[in-house]
């Protein structure tokens, strides 16, 4: 969904994705159901065409509910979830807030409620404020604006029906927001966490490869399996066949999610290191070894730092700039000497950034006992 699909990038653009958004949203609302996992990750477009349509994807949180009573598990993605959900008590207009981060987001290219771990975002969503004056903000129109604020409003009894908000005049088709480009920043931001990503990827799937060579071996059986004409990569179609022969009916919507998964380089098809990368389980691959190793790959000269041009060189197939090789050494470089030291590859591997928290997923359990934590300290 953050996706764009040319360089521009407008007010109406985030409209019209926020209006089909909100209209899967009064749906769902219309017929009882609360989805309770709005975030950008849950909707894909069903094509790379300019009129392209929003798909939601991912119900699995997603619950009947008729009032009066109150919802009370919570539930959701840390950053799109709405206060009243960290303490208890809802209704499905805890969908509008998380619509309403979608928003922010799509308006800004930054999150609104930032924090390094789950807990330190759940007490900025409690806190209830963001900005709406830094860049980007003085560029993007007040209808816009008001938009924003209309659906994070804090208390939900005063929050608008999804239907409302099809009716405000930023969001009607015909409305006020404007194909003016936003500033660049806006851009620049929504595409600075897939270039990280990318790199990080990367540095997995090397130490994906250095794995124990009897995992190995099991992860090839797999690949063999779903390469059915024995070519060397796999391509859509044999993922289609693969997942219905094992008894997977996988929605078109969750197959091409997945696809983009596996295929790291987006050539189309998925060659033997990217499935390896896909379906490694983490704690066996973030080890120690495994992070010199791979630390060790991008350091070509052995000076103990990765550089730029380095970061450029290793991700230089997959067509990596040279502009976004340096924004994802800044990312990283935590002492901000230029370069990516040991000790900070690690931390980046390990630690989450800006809209990886945004979009880590916690199921009921965890999210209560962290709900709970912050609610005793608030």
């Amino acid at each position: 969904m953050l996706q764009t699909r040319t360089g521009k990038y407008s007010e109406k653009d985030c409209a019209n994705l926020c209006r089909q958004m909100l209209e899967m949203v009064e749906h769902c609302h219309s017929r009882g159901v609360v989805h309770r996992d709005l975030k950008p990750e849950n909707f894909l477009l069903d094509s790379n065409q300019e009129s392209a349509n929003l798909k939601a994807t991912d119900f699995g949180l997603s619950c009947f509910y008729k009032g009066p009573d109150f919802l009370s598990d919570p539930c959701g993605t840390p950053m799109y979830i709405a206060p009243e959900v960290i303490k208890g008590k809802y209704t499905h207009k805890a969908d509008i807030w998380s619509a309403g981060v979608v928003l922010y987001i799509l308006l800004s290219g930054k999150v609104p409620f930032y924090g390094r771990t789950d807990e330190e975002i759940l007490r900025m969503t409690l806190r209830g404020h963001y900005n709406l004056e830094k860049e980007p903000w003085p560029h993007i129109s007040e209808d816009a604006k008001e938009c924003v604020r209309t659906m994070l409003t804090w208390d939900p009894t005063k929050r608008p029906e999804a239907k409302e908000m099809l009716g405000h005049r930023w969001m009607r088709e015909d409305g006020t927001a404007t194909d003016k480009p936003l500033v660049a920043s806006v851009l620049d931001n929504l595409h600075q966490f897939n270039e990280m990503n990318k790199f990080k990827k990367k540095a997995l799937q090397l130490m994906a490869c250095n794995m124990d060579e009897g995992d190995l071996r099991a992860v090839r059986k797999a690949f063999d399996e779903v390469d059915l004409d024995g070519s060397g990569t796999i391509t859509l179609e044999e993922m289609r066949t693969a997942l219905e022969k094992l008894g997977n009916k996988v929605a078109e919507a969750e197959l091409l999610d997945m696809w983009r998964t596996f295929d790291l380089d987006g050539n189309g098809t998925i060659d033997y290191e990217e499935f390896l990368t896909a379906t490694t389980d983490l704690k066996k691959v973030n080890t120690a070894d495994n992070f010199r190793y791979a630390f060790k790959k991008f350091d070509k000269d052995g000076d103990g730092s990765i550089t730029v041009d380095e970061v450029l060189d290793a991700l230089k197939d997959i067509g990596v700039q040279e502009e976004a090789a340096a924004e994802i050494v800044r990312e990283a470089d935590l002492n901000n000497d230029g370069v990516i030291d040991y000790d900070e590859f690690v931390q980046m591997m390990t630690e989450k950034n800006k809209f990886e928290e945004a979009s880590n997923h916690v199921r009921n359990k965890n999210l209560q006992s962290l709900a709970s934590k912050v609610l005793v300290s608030a």
